[in-house]
């Protein structure tokens, strides 16, 4: 993915200087400017949804939202 990312145009791979194993990404003009557009469309699109839901289900989602990256992200701080 990181490649085609590349190739793209949308982000550079340059080398970390103090670091010469790894390497650093940076967004392009392109890569910016596309990744701005994504964040407006999808805070349009967030505010849709929530004119059409309720407060408590809007609070429910995140909690099931926060429930899921918690268990994503190996911090299951409830076991079953």
């Amino acid at each position: 993915m990181l490649k085609r990312l590349e190739t793209a145009g949308l982000v550079f791979r340059r080398q970390d200087e103090e670091d010469r194993r790894t390497f650093l990404l940076e967004l392009s003009p392109e890569g910016a400017f596309l990744a701005e557009q994504v964040h407006h469309r999808l805070e349009a699109f967030e505010s849709e949804v929530v004119m059409r839901t309720s407060e408590e289900e809007v609070e429910a989602f995140r909690a099931v939202m926060e429930a899921i990256g918690e268990v994503t992200d190996g911090r299951n701080s409830r076991e079953p």
